[in-house]
């Protein structure tokens, strides 16, 4: 009887083929949905608010109430598709996240607003660890950081399209148009339960072989006609412990518990800088003198900077090392933070919203390539949904911690506050965090 290969050394020597890409870009467009949605409320609230009545808190309320739900759902998403699997999980999940967008064009009270966002926020939260993961798993090692990066990138994509959506319809339509149209992307669930084959990795940590040997096998049918009926690679079969199931109290043990507690600062400080400044953005460029329509402008051209981002973190993910990825993207992301505060003028601000956006880019892009490759794969899931919880606490709190520095600090202060939030979370993945450039996942 011949001896059975790993799922991971038979991945791993598979080239990236148009069935990976074509999977992929399901996933994307997905994720461009989803991250569509999240960031409308940065671009609505000013909307809102004045729609409302609502006070700066109340306003900043409403823009953490879907980090709330995101909270629970990158904890909840986390452990059930590490249970159940990858792929009906995140199904389920995106039309949660359907339901919550578009039920917020509906409602007419604070309480009620609050709880479509919360509804909301479990699928958006739920998104982030199971599709990484997922991308993780499929693709090689070597080209692991592009696809993560190119992940993030069309998420940028997302924010430009939830620009374009509030230019075009609240105007016209209302700020209550914008969630209804976003929701209806929820349909893109469709797309992952047709065409996308569940993780084998996954398949073979829960001791069903058969299934997973199959998918490996779909998969390398597939690269073998890519590559014009030409063998493929023999598989290495490298040695690797004996790993039990993973259950969450794991990641409390020695093994994990510097990376967890190192993931804590690193995600909260990640996701309070980014999604506290970027939830203010337009009401602080709109405190400049510029109207609602000329900010939302300023904020979807700023996105050009997600571009150059994503080549920049697999570069330097590579040939430097993931955790100086992040740590790049901590300083710029800081001081172009900083300097945007200082900007007045029409060419001062369209230029630094692009800098400021490629510094912000280069953070989250560099972080969400990273924190797969700390987790085996059967705490793949569970690891990042719980240190994206904590940087989901870091998304509830940041919009809060905005306005208290606005109303404390002034307008300036507040970008301060913001720099001092994203230093501090690469020195934790800096000083803390194992390098992982090159590791072949388990």
């Amino acid at each position: 009887m011949s001896q059975r290969h790993s799922v991971a050394d038979r991945m791993e020597r598979l080239p990236v083929t148009a069935t990976h890409r074509f999977i992929c870009t399901l996933i994307f467009i997905t994720w461009a949905s989803c991250s569509m949605n999240m960031t409308s409320t940065n671009f609505t609230l000013p909307l809102v608010i004045n729609d409302f009545g609502f006070s700066n808190m109340e306003g900043g309320y409403f823009s953490s109430a879907a980090f709330a739900g995101m909270l629970v759902g990158s904890l909840v998403s986390g452990v059930l598709a590490d249970k159940f699997g990858r792929k009906w999980v995140s199904t389920v999940l995106v039309i949660v996240w359907g339901i919550g967008s578009v039920g917020t064009g509906f409602m007419n009270s604070l309480e009620t607003l609050l709880a479509c966002r919360v509804i909301a926020g479990i699928g958006m939260g739920a998104m982030t660890p199971i599709l990484v993961a997922y991308i993780s798993e499929i693709i090689p090692t070597a080209k692991r950081p592009k696809y993560i990066t190119l992940y993030m990138l069309i998420g940028a994509t997302g924010v430009v399209t939830a620009c374009l959506i509030t230019m075009f319809f609240a105007n016209g339509l209302g700020w209550r148009a914008v969630y209804r149209l976003e929701g209806a992307f929820g349909l893109t669930f469709l797309l992952i339960a047709f065409f996308v084959p569940e993780s084998a990795m996954w398949l073979e940590t829960k001791g069903r072989l058969d299934k997973a040997d199959e998918i490996v096998s779909w998969w390398e049918d597939k690269a073998r006609a890519s590559l014009n009926g030409t063998e493929l690679p023999e598989v290495v079969d490298r040695p690797r412990p004996n790993v039990a199931k993973g259950k969450l109290t794991d990641l409390f043990t020695k093994k994990y518990i510097k990376i967890v507690a190192a993931g804590f600062v690193w995600f909260f400080c990640c996701m309070a800088f980014d999604f506290g400044l970027n939830a203010w953005i337009t009401s602080l460029l709109m405190s400049k003198g510029f109207d609602v329509i000329r900010s939302v402008a300023f904020s979807a051209l700023g996105q050009l900077g997600a571009l150059p981002a994503a080549f920049c973190v697999t570069w330097i993910s590579n040939h430097i090392g993931r955790r100086w990825s992040v740590m790049v993207g901590a300083v710029l992301a800081a001081l172009f933070a900083y300097v945007y505060g200082l900007a007045s003028t029409v060419v001062m601000v369209a230029t630094l919203s692009i800098l400021f956006q490629f510094g912000r880019a280069i953070l989250s892009q560099a972080s969400t390539a990273f924190l797969p490759e700390l987790f085996e794969t059967s705490l793949r899931s569970t690891g990042n949904g719980l240190l994206l919880a904590f940087g989901r606490i870091g998304g509830i709190a940041g919009p809060i911690i905005m306005a208290w520095s606005m109303t404390t600090f002034g307008m300036n202060g507040a970008f301060i506050v913001a720099a001092c939030l994203a230093l501090v979370c690469g020195l934790s993945v800096l000083l803390f965090l194992p390098e992982t450039k090159g590791k072949v996942l388990d």
